[in-house]
């Protein structure tokens, strides 16, 4: 953009902005208080949450005081040896109730003081929530008007702007800022879905690891000749079911791989690779499968380390796409005040003359170039495109110009049965020319100054060896 073209945008955009920034002042210090108000939401939330234990609480420690201090409520009654007793046993049964009363009427008052505690933080969350809903309705308008002044700057100051190199340094910055986010943002959701995928596999290892123990448990009954075919049974659904869930718990791991290519390949397991099988009269079947189960207590401690190390890179990548965000917000913030203090800079020196508003002398030499007139190519469907109107005239100044037709319609046809190409695309493209010419047209050879060579006479139509023998 040429310090012209900048200057006559800021002069015509000059009022839009002061009514933008009048209507944004309205809302000064709407995010500061937004902020402080979510903060002091939280706050109370948080309290609330504190209070709401603390009387569940009280509230059981004063109800185990009321049955110490009513005895009409104990299970059972008085017993028998209560009834007759002497008279210090009364009066240190005396003590004891006054003191337990007395503990009650404590217990009693402290979660009624709590109560009250409650009712308070929540009569106080629910006015924060209010003044927090008004607040979230003023930033929804501060942020409609500081979109419209990003757009109005977007279209000002997009691109070079002469004179004013920090601005397109801070412009440049904030595009790289946005290709960081999208980078960390890919690589955050890469790692996350990969995690993802490692605890469904997790899941799966532990059913897989239960499934084995219990096909354990049938082998070591069958060895101990106890069961009969029924521990058999079991014992084959059991391996059958683990086998395919130590297959699935590895296909888990090749798919967080295809996300993920941080996570390493894991041992497989031999129940994984095939199936065990009891041989026939094999007593120390059990054996075999508690080897398995090592073998899988071991990948499965691989996993876990995957999975912890794919946790961590998830935690890193989300902390990258946040500090990204915020680094963004920071320099979309200097480029606003940037582009904000350059607009103001120029309307004032427009307004004290120290920079003249751009003419049409400003802009000569910056229009458009004229239209062309030569003819396009075929386009791709084989169809020429509409021939223009020519204009033709003589060397002498007065003569006035003259519109050649470009309708071709009158062209006599072929003496053959298939129709002119001329005929034809004329017909096919008659909607697209705007220009009906009111009279006859003319034939080259009369409309052509001076005369001109005779029209050449049509070919030939080739006739058959038939016809002319």
């Amino acid at each position: 953009m040429s310090a012209a073209f900048l200057q006559q945008a800021v002069a015509e955009n000059s009022s839009k902005h002061t009514q933008l920034l009048n209507s944004l002042s309205e809302f000064d210090g709407i995010p500061d208080a937004l902020k402080e108000q979510t903060k002091l939401v939280d706050d109370i939330q948080s309290q609330l949450g504190e209070c709401e234990d603390n009387v569940a609480r009280l509230f059981e420690k004063t109800r185990k005081e009321r049955r110490s201090a009513d005895p009409g409520i104990i299970p059972g009654g008085l017993k028998f040896s209560q009834v007759f007793r002497g008279r210090k046993e009364k009066e240190r049964e005396r003590e004891r109730e006054e003191r337990n009363k007395r503990l009650f009427a404590e217990a009693m008052a402290e979660e009624t003081k709590e109560r009250e505690r409650q009712a308070s933080l929540e009569q106080a969350l629910s006015k924060a929530q209010a003044s927090k809903t008004e607040l979230l309705g003023k930033m929804r308008d501060y942020d409609d008007i500081m979109g419209r002044l990003d757009a109005l700057y977007g279209m000002i100051f997009n691109g070079p702007t002469p004179g004013y190199p920090k601005e397109d340094e801070l412009e440049q910055s904030v595009q790289a800022s946005y290709s960081v986010i999208e980078r960390t943002r890919a690589t955050y959701n890469s790692e996350n879905e990969g995690l993802e995928i490692l605890i469904r596999a997790d899941k799966t290892f532990k059913e897989c690891q239960t499934k084995l123990k219990d096909a354990i448990y049938w082998a070591t009954a069958l060895a101990m000749l106890a069961g009969g075919r029924t521990a058999e049974a079991k014992e084959t659904s059991s391996l059958r079911i683990a086998h395919s869930l130590a297959q699935k718990a590895q296909a888990h791991v090749r798919e967080a791989q295809q996300f993920s290519p941080h996570i390493r390949t894991l041992e497989s397991p031999s129940i994984a690779r095939e199936l065990p099988v009891r041989k026939e009269n094999d007593t120390e079947f059990h054996e075999v499968l508690k080897a398995s189960a090592a073998e899988l207590g071991n990948t499965y401690s691989q996993l876990l380390s995957e999975r912890r190390a794919c946790a961590d890179r998830t935690s890193e990548a989300r902390t990258a796409v946040l500090e990204a965000e915020q680094t963004v917000t920071e320099r979309k913030k200097e480029l606003h005040t940037l582009r904000k203090a350059t607009f103001l800079e120029i309307v004032s020196k427009l307004k004290s003359g120290e920079l003249s508003e751009p003419t049409e002398l400003d802009f000569e030499g910056m229009q458009d170039a004229p239209p062309s007139y030569a003819l396009q190519a075929p386009s791709a469907q084989g169809r020429p495109p509409a021939p223009p109107n020519l204009l033709i005239g003589k060397d002498d100044a007065n003569v006035a110009f003259r519109q050649l037709s470009t309708n071709f319609s009158v062209a006599p046809a072929y003496e053959s049965g298939s129709a002119s190409p001329i005929s034809t695309y004329t017909a096919t493209s008659s909607h697209h020319s705007s220009y009906v010419p009111d009279y006859p047209p003319t034939t080259p050879r009369t409309s052509r100054p001076g005369g001109g060579r005779p029209p050449r006479p049509l070919p030939r139509v080739p006739q058959s060896s038939s016809s002319m023998s």
